[in-house]
């Protein structure tokens, strides 16, 4: 897109450089085996990290990698181009092995003679420490406290310019799928809403009022959505991160951004278009010299990481509670949250709400501190 900015009044436009619907009519014949879709879906990975890994030939490159598919699919194929001189890391904690499986890791890198770097972030994840005296004042969402920053740190120590991600891999399974939701986004918008807001049950976490606006027509009849072909969770992940990384010199490298493969899942064969979850196992269970078949488990998040917050840093959980910006502007029942917080078991034990929890505490407390 391109932004117009108005310095004098304050204002600025947006304009959308993507052909949506050009895109959405060039999709190609659907694939009827799912064996040839799953090979040709390896062969343009590889050629996609390796029109982008050809650009970093003097820069050091590494590739993060956790036990899921997308990351090692990615790391697989730039191991191919660039052999030894790659050296994959990955961020372990013992509150997240779910997501990040040491031995399934450590087997997939065996397999392929990839070098494998472990950084263990456990400590960060435990919530063990004041985060009172930790959290600066400066940093709305306190990536200097995580495990994320430790971990970034650690790789401009190494002098890493670029680290290869596999951001995105999810929602690119399901490309085939895009044209009624992004021919529609204000409506799709509305709809990720209400999902947030009624079907996780999020809305327990604010006023009734605050939903009610959230969920307006008004809202949503003001908002303006621009066409993304590209799938949003390959940007989301750094949205908050960016400035640190960029202040380190490293650019993060997302292939699962390029539209080949997006336009390549889009003749995904009929018969596994409907299989929601389960489409991407089905496809990369046709690449056995890839992936070992013990990589086929269920894989969690890092919500473990969140859950353990409110009962590790309940003190300091209350005090911003106590001082809450947010109950005084109306947007959330300090009143019924402290009963959470306090209660030995609440829905704060649900990771989704623990996820938005901290988030909103994190929002809260950096409120608290520049509006005063």
């Amino acid at each position: 897109c391109v932004v117009d900015i108005d310095l004098e009044n304050h204002s600025y436009e947006i304009e959308t450089l993507i052909d949506l619907q050009g895109f959405l009519a060039k999709t190609g014949e659907k694939y009827t085996d799912t064996v040839v879709f799953a090979k040709d879906w390896e062969k343009m990975m590889m050629q996609v990290v390796a029109d982008r890994a050809e650009r970093a030939t003097d820069k050091k490159v590494t590739c993060d990698i956790s036990s899921g598919f997308d990351c090692t699919l990615v790391a697989y194929s730039l191991h191919k181009i660039l052999g030894d001189r790659l050296v994959c890391s990955s961020k372990v904690s013992d509150v997240t092995m779910e997501e990040t499986d040491v031995g399934l890791m450590s087997q997939f890198a065996k397999l392929h003679n990839i070098k494998l770097e472990m950084i263990d972030v456990t400590k960060f994840d435990e919530n063990e420490t004041d985060l009172s005296t930790e959290w600066n004042k400066n940093d709305p969402f306190q990536i200097r406290v995580t495990g994320f920053e430790n971990y970034i740190k650690i790789l401009e120590n190494k002098n890493v310019k670029i680290q290869f991600t596999g951001e995105g891999g999810d929602e690119s399974y399901s490309a085939s799928e895009m044209d009624l939701p992004e021919s529609f986004p204000v409506q799709n918008s509305f709809f990720v809403n209400v999902m947030y807001l009624k079907k996780l049950k999020l809305e327990r976490l604010f006023t009734k009022e605050t939903v009610d606006y959230a969920l307006s027509k008004e809202r949503f009849n003001s908002r303006k959505e621009y066409p993304m072909v590209v799938p949003t969770s390959s940007a989301i992940p750094t949205e908050n991160t960016f400035w640190s990384i960029w202040e380190k010199d490293i650019w993060m490298m997302n292939p699962f951004y390029d539209t080949r493969l997006l336009a390549l899942a889009r003749m995904m064969p009929e018969s596994i278009k409907g299989m929601k979850q389960e489409r991407k196992l089905v496809v990369l269970g046709n690449l056995p010299e890839v992936f070992p078949k013990e990589m086929f488990v269920q894989k969690k998040g890092r919500e473990g990481a969140f859950v353990g917050f409110v009962r590790k840093q309940r003190k300091f959980v209350l005090e911003i509670l106590e001082n809450s910006v947010l109950s005084n502007l109306g947007v959330i029942d300090k009143d019924r949250i402290i009963k959470m917080v306090e209660a030995e078991k609440s829905d704060l034990d649900d990771p989704e709400f623990a996820i938005v929890f901290q988030t909103m505490m994190q929002l809260d407390w950096f409120l608290q501190k520049n509006l005063a």
